[in-house]
């Protein structure tokens, strides 16, 4: 199983950060949509638009829906997108001490669901509270 993850950074987030640079927060978006539709591109306009509001990166998950997927599916394609943005962040200017997960209607009981599981198979470092 791979999981798909797209990245939503304004153009002085793209780079990788210079010497010194101080490491930013980042927030995992995680779409709605009854976990039966949509996607990370019918979102993407509101991804980017929080990235600016909030002068963050941000990355979206684009996890297995049902019914072919039921549960815990998605939720374990979302944790999985987290371990590797945390094992990962430093490489895109993150601090992996700053990382925050949220989500929109379905997509918020998945995101609640990943931090339950990040806790407890013990995600180093935790998740930012």
């Amino acid at each position: 199983m791979s999981v798909s993850v797209s990245r939503f950074a304004t153009p002085e987030h793209r780079t990788q950060p210079k010497k010194g640079e101080v490491l930013r927060p980042a927030v995992l978006h995680v779409f709605g949509g009854g976990v039966i539709s949509c996607s990370v591109e019918i979102f993407a306009p509101l991804f980017s638009a929080n990235t600016k509001r909030w002068d963050v990166q941000a990355f979206a998950v684009d996890y297995r829906v049902a019914p072919e997927n039921p549960a815990p599916g998605p939720v374990e394609d979302v944790y999985a997108a987290l371990k590797w943005l945390s094992a990962n962040a430093q490489q895109f200017g993150v601090d992996p001490a700053r990382l925050i997960i949220y989500g929109n209607s379905a997509g918020g009981g998945i995101a609640a669901g990943t931090v339950l599981l990040a806790r407890d198979r013990g995600l180093r470092p935790p998740l930012a509270k």
